[in-house]
């Protein structure tokens, strides 16, 4: 009805909806095309899914090398990232995808493509008509200066691919380059001269680099393979010279590729050197195996210290490990074998020694101890004498010890146990004295004295030196008794030449009897020290003659 169709009329002029997806096209200063969505902020210079044509996804979809491209004037052209081909036309792989899609009319239907081609178009055109202020939002979403380097790298990568694929050397000048590419559709990918130049010069200098690498990889690959040849050569020696070996290997191709002839000389001199080298270690090797051989033949032969080489010689003249050896190197051998049996002799020698010196010093030691144990029992105290005690000490095993051993005689060792008895005895005894003299009352040794009441008196002193030893307290006290017991017949002499005297003094002749036992006592001491330095003069005597007869043994 007319109704129907005025409402049909107005509805067709109301404006269409702005796109669901919310993409729009943009360009950039360049006039390059780029993509953004305005509810994510995303910033793309792919075309995104939804403002794709049918066609444009069924060339995306395809399985092909081919990407397809916008040129500065809008135009498409296609490239081939493999083969680095560029081409204005569609190649036909993207052809037949569009046909498999039905995005692209088969060519005797092509008057009828234009119907099928108005939806593409219309779709294409949707984000240019969009409203002027959303074009204007999303100006400021630009691509960022990390896509456009990549956008940049890309194009040039695409412009070292049209320099290769178009037979550019890198030998060529701009001039020369830019005759063969300029009709090509991706010389254009850059969109100034500067910029094409540029990267030309960056792609001769990468080319000349990669040249010359593999000129240097060359040459050394045919220097392996010339070394090679050498190696491979039995009859090569270092005494070979260089014009022997051109005309072994003149026809070979190895030697051949190898075109300078001083290169060639001067690899075969360092493989020269370096087989000289060899030769001389393995020279060394063998010489060094045969003397090992004919040292085991001088071993087996029973040579000994005593043997002589004129004899060794005639002996083993026949031995083929003799032979193979020179004259000087027989001798050196022989020489070295003789040293070594010297040293073991000698070192048997010294063993030998060292333990006859160990069993000495240890029957010496049994002896003392012998000594030492024979004092403690109390036989022996630093008044005895070797006579008393000589008659008891012959029938032990220690004394037929000492006397078998070439070293102290057992008087000596005898003399020697008495001589330290002595000295500690004399230490001991001023411990005893001081400890005397600090007791309360005083004490003094008189005749009836016992071991226990002199010990106790010991025991009651403030001294702080320690206790002396048991056997040196009753040494002490048998000592002062044989004082006492020397000086009675004097004191009786004494008493009875003067008894008004002593009856007269009273008191003061205890005090003067005091007196004269210490001065006796004073009298045995410096006696005793007399002795003791005595002694210790023969002592020494005794020592530098056992050194004398020590240092005659080790001579």
């Amino acid at each position: 009805s007319p109704r129907i169709s005025r409402l049909m009329a107005s509805a067709g002029s109301v404006p269409a909806p702005p796109p669901q997806h919310g993409w729009a096209e943009h360009k950039n200063a360049e006039g390059k095309a780029y993509y953004h969505h305005k509810a994510s902020g995303r910033t793309t210079w792919e075309k995104p899914e939804e403002l794709k044509t049918e066609q444009e996804r069924a060339l995306g979809a395809a399985q092909t090398a081919w990407k397809e491209f916008k040129a500065s004037s809008g135009k498409s052209y296609f490239y081939n990232a493999d083969t680095k081909q560029t081409t204005w036309e569609m190649p036909e792989e993207l052809k037949a995808a569009a046909l498999a899609a039905g995005t692209l009319a088969a060519p005797a239907a092509a008057p009828a493509a234009g119907p099928a081609a108005a939806p593409a178009a219309a779709s294409v055109a949707a984000p240019a008509a969009a409203p002027q202020q959303e074009a204007s939002d999303s100006a400021a979403a630009a691509p960022s200066s990390e896509n456009e380097e990549a956008a940049a790298e890309q194009a040039k990568q695409q412009f070292f691919g049209l320099l290769d694929s178009a037979g550019v050397s890198d030998s060529m000048s701009w001039e020369e380059a830019m005759k063969l590419i300029i009709n090509n559709p991706m010389y254009r990918v850059l969109k100034t001269l500067s910029e094409r130049k540029a990267a030309f010069l960056e792609w001769r200098d990468v080319r000349r680099e990669e040249r010359l690498e593999a000129s240097r990889k060359a040459l050394r690959q045919q220097k392996i393979d010339f070394l090679t040849m050498l190696k491979a050569c039995a009859e090569l020696t270092s005494r070979t010279r260089f014009p022997a070996v051109v005309e072994l290997f003149s026809q070979d191709p190895r030697w051949q590729a190898l075109e300078d002839e001083l290169e060639r000389e001067e690899l075969y001199e360092e493989y020269s050197l370096s087989l000289e080298r060899k030769e001389a270690t393995e020279r060394r090797n063998r010489r060094k195996e045969a003397m090992a051989e004919f040292r085991r033949v001088l071993a087996k032969a029973g040579v000994t210290v005593r043997s002589q080489w004129r004899r060794v010689q005639g002996q083993l003249e026949e031995e083929p490990a003799f032979r193979s050896l020179e004259k000087i190197d027989r001798l050196a051998v022989f020489e070295d074998y003789i040293r070594e049996l010297e040293a073991a002799e000698e070192a048997y020698k010294q063993a030998a020694k060292e333990a006859s010196r160990r069993e000495q010093r240890l029957k010496r030691d049994a002896f003392r101890a012998l000594l030492l144990s024979k004092h403690r029992e109390g036989l022996i105290t630093p008044r005895t004498r070797w006579k008393d005690v000589v008659d008891d000490l012959r029938t032990t095993d220690e004394y037929r010890g000492a006397v078998e051993q070439p070293g102290s005689t057992p008087a000596e060792l005898f003399e020697d146990v008495v001589e330290t008895l002595t000295d500690d005895y004399a230490a001991h005894r001023k411990v005893i004295r001081a400890r005397l003299s600090s007791c309360q009352d005083g004490f003094t040794i008189v005749e009836g004295t016992t071991l226990a009441a002199l010990q106790a008196a010991l025991d009651a002193s403030t001294e702080p030196e320690p206790m002396p030893p048991a056997w040196a307290v009753s040494f002490y006290l048998e000592d002062a008794l044989d004082r006492i017991e020397r000086d009675r017949p004097r004191r009786r002499a004494s008493n009875s030449a003067s008894p008004e005297r002593e009856t007269a003094d009273g008191d003061d002749g205890g005090k003067r009897d005091k007196r004269r036992r210490e001065r006796r006592e004073d009298k045995d001491e410096r006696r005793d020290d007399d002795e003791r330095r005595r002694k210790k003069v023969k002592r020494e005597k005794r020592d530098r003659r056992h050194r004398s007869e020590r240092e005659g043994e080790d001579g």
